[in-house]
């Protein structure tokens, strides 16, 4: 059997960042008061406003606009992780 002639299949972010919630370990918790969370979340928000911005271009052919809502999709997806991680937590049901 040789390997290194698999194909690679990439992965999204949006794969990604699924994955991670998917994965999260059992009693792990993500401290919405932390300087971490904050900035992640500033930063999500902000993305998430400008790419909003960027959707509403009329100029735009379907490839682009697929690939902006892929990108807001992700955003909201990781401001959704602090209540992901807080299900997991408290052993609740973790259906997105």
């Amino acid at each position: 059997m040789n390997w290194f002639n698999k194909p690679v299949q990439a992965m999204s972010a949006d794969d990604v960042l699924a994955s991670l919630i998917d994965n999260l370990p059992k009693g792990g918790r993500l401290d919405p008061y932390s300087e971490t969370w904050l900035f992640v979340q500033q930063f999500a928000v902000a993305e998430l406003q400008a790419l909003r911005i960027k959707n509403d271009n009329a100029k735009l052919d379907d490839a682009a606009t697929a690939e902006i809502r892929g990108q807001i999709k992700f955003a909201k997806k990781l401001l959704a992780l602090h209540a992901k991680a807080d299900k997991v937590a408290l052993g609740k049901p973790t259906a997105f």
